[in-house]
């Protein structure tokens, strides 16, 4: 049996665990609508197709029953891993800046506390 473009988008709904109101506003319809074109089998398009790829990530040729598969297939955006990596990088970097600031803080409150405590 075919799974047709409305039913992937239901399946991929409940594969979010969104409810109808939160994933049609997700795309930029009214709950209402999108309950009647999911019932009525008209054929979701324009901007909330748009919006499933670039908010959901999901891959478009699956919704177009391009890609047979049961579950949902999401685009691998490189990008986007890329730059968290980055920004993952810089997070580590600054981490172990503040981690050798603070230890030299430190270090210099004890020899201080250790001068202070022998002149008395």
């Amino acid at each position: 049996m075919e799974v047709s473009e409305n039913q992937r988008i239901e399946i991929l709904r409940k594969f979010l665990k969104m409810s109808q109101t939160e994933f049609a506003k997700s795309i930029g319809m009214s709950q209402s609508n999108y309950n009647m074109a999911i019932k009525e089998g008209r054929n979701i398009s324009g901007k909330p197709v748009y919006l499933l790829h670039s908010v959901h990530k999901v891959n478009l040729d699956w919704i177009f029953g391009k890609i047979d598969s049961e579950t949902p297939v999401f685009i691998n955006d490189s990008k986007e891993e890329d730059k968290i990596r980055e920004l993952e990088r810089e997070l580590l970097k600054t981490t172990q800046e503040l981690l050798k600031y603070k230890t030299r803080e430190n270090e210099e409150l004890r020899s201080k506390s250790a001068t202070a405590g022998g002149q008395k």
